[in-house]
């Protein structure tokens, strides 16, 4: 008998394909008048876009270097196979300037998560790398709204 994986992605009922580019940014804090800041973004905004998908769901996330440093992402509280972890020289060889990674796993457990570099964290989510990871149950419950803060 072969053993089974806990990721296997025969269990996954759908895959949601997302893509992040990493790069120098401007983002706006507080409400005008406020003025917008420098800061390290997620598709240009900081914190990064909301990724929400269904339990069971196969997540590939394809992450595009634009900083002039290595990055990874880290999937925080989230189960996923040790490559997709996003500790740099441990996991995974951190992704250089310029460069891809594609981050693939199953979203195997239901609750609000986040995803941030673990390259430099103190610096690179400090600077707005840091974005929240919904997984909504398999047949979520009826809200009258539903707000990440």
């Amino acid at each position: 008998m072969l053993p089974v994986s806990r990721q296997s992605p025969a269990i996954a009922a759908a895959v949601r394909e997302i893509q992040l580019r990493v790069a120098p940014g401007r983002a706006r804090l507080l409400p005008e008048p406020s003025s917008e800041i420098s800061a390290w973004c997620y598709n240009g905004t900081a914190p990064g876009p909301e990724i929400r998908v269904r339990q069971g769901d196969r997540l590939r996330v394809e992450v595009e270097n634009g900083l002039a440093e290595e990055t990874t992402v880290h999937w925080h509280g989230v189960r996923v196979p040790h490559t997709m972890d996003g500790v740099p020289h441990l996991t995974q060889k951190p992704i250089g300037a310029g460069e891809r990674f594609v981050y693939e796993f199953d979203a195997v457990d239901a609750g609000t998560f986040w995803y941030h570099p673990h390259q430099r964290s103190f610096e690179q989510a400090g600077r707005g790398l840091y974005g929240p990871l919904i997984i909504e149950e398999r047949e979520p419950v009826r809200v009258d709204r539903d707000v990440t803060w």
